[in-house]
């Protein structure tokens, strides 16, 4: 919402706020399904999703690992293919490493409406690995090789990332910010075009706290009040309490699932420029006026009080404009995708969640998105969403 006070004029914008939940309390039980095990269709009728690892994977024991591979051997009885991941060559049990099984069972037992999903497993005292694992049909289970791999970053400081790219702050909230949480944000940042770049300039970056039962892992927020741009990605706890059970990318290129969690914020950044830019020169417009008043206040001139009333009528007119729509980059996404549900679950809330959990896998695991929906990872990969970018 917009207020405009003529004579002398201030703008008060209220916060606009995206969220991304991540990690849901739920924890997979190895529970029984050997037989008749059931692929339920999604729930979007069958097409096939990424999920980062929101259910925990439990520390996996020696009853639980014979269960486990006991299931799968089950499963390859019934019927059921395992692949390996980039070929069609089956898998037998005994050519599966502990991890591979575990993955292979854990998305069974996740149900068909996560199809693909990059897990990081743990078993006993050893080193945690990934694997990422899809379920291509009712028949047919792909499964990545697993390494042992851990989620460090190049170390960074406050200092270094806030001058690099010009951000307005890095803010310690009501939690603060660990050294591996600026190192994840700092190496987040270099996901960013050099045009993306440009426009974290003046963001703010606020680590925060939530209890886990909110499901918020992050929000963005903007205001515009008393000629000020206030833009802010909030980050809470609940963003970096994933990196136990999951990743986003290859194996090649494994990143943390705090990772998505803060380029999904970012997106909601980007799509909201064109607002931040009429915000921009809508201030700098009310700034001239009020100026133009204390002159006119001063000395009562004819002429610059109707050069004030026009200038009032254009600050009117910007104010009814306002926000309407969902912005001109949401709505190129919008016509460039194929479908009418987006890459994961969480993205069917709206088309901006879509376009924000699209724009964070393309960075992230782009042949991820290749393969739910090509015509969308043209789109993104053609850059014509930067073309939606306002400029000075």
């Amino acid at each position: 919402m917009y207020r405009i006070f003529i004579k002398h004029v201030y703008l008060t914008v209220l916060c606009w706020c995206c969220s991304r939940g991540v990690l849901a309390d739920d924890v997979i039980v190895l529970r029984s399904r050997v037989h008749n095990i059931d692929f339920q269709r999604s729930k979007s009728g069958g097409v096939r999703y990424y999920e980062t690892a929101i259910d925990r994977t439990p520390i996996l024991t020696v009853d639980q690992q014979r269960f486990a591979q006991q299931t799968v051997a089950n499963i390859l009885d019934n019927g059921t293919q395992i692949l390996e991941w980039s070929s069609d060559t089956p898998r037998s049990i005994e050519e599966l490493d502990w991890a591979q099984v575990y993955a292979v069972y854990t998305v069974l037992d996740m149900g068909a409406d996560r199809l693909e999903t990059d897990l990081r497993v743990s078993k006993g005292s050893e080193q945690p690995r990934i694997v990422s694992v899809y379920l291509e049909s009712e028949t047919v289970v792909r499964v990545s090789n697993s390494k042992i791999w851990s989620p460090i970053y190049p170390a960074s400081t406050v200092s270094k990332v806030v001058n690099r790219y010009g951000l307005q702050d890095i803010q310690s909230g009501s939690a603060a910010w660990s050294a591996t949480d600026i190192s994840i944000l700092s190496d987040v940042l270099t996901h960013l075009t050099p045009k993306e770049q440009t426009y974290l300039q003046g963001v703010s970056f606020i680590r925060d706290s939530r209890q886990v039962a909110t499901a918020q892992a992050a929000r963005y927020s903007f205001q515009s009040r008393h000629e000020r741009i206030i833009q802010q990605v909030i980050v809470y706890d609940l963003a970096f309490q994933g990196q136990e059970y999951g990743f986003v990318g290859s194996l090649s290129d494994p990143n943390s699932v705090a990772h998505m969690v803060i380029l999904h914020e970012l997106a909601h950044l980007l799509a909201n420029q064109q607002l931040v830019f009429q915000e921009r020169i809508l201030q700098g417009l009310i700034k001239e006026h009020n100026s133009m008043v204390s002159q006119y206040n001063h000395h009562n001139d004819a002429q610059l009080g109707a050069q004030i009333e026009r200038m009032a009528q254009d600050i009117q007119r910007l104010q009814r404009k306002g926000k309407h729509g969902t912005g001109a980059m949401v709505e190129s996404f919008r016509q460039s995708r194929t479908t009418s549900y987006g890459p994961t679950e969480y993205s069917n809330h709206s088309i901006e969640e879509a376009f924000a959990e699209s724009y964070a896998l393309f960075k992230l695991d782009p042949e991820a998105l290749e393969r739910i929906d090509p015509n969308l990872y043209q789109w993104f990969a053609s850059g014509a969403y930067l073309d939606l970018l306002p400029s000075d």
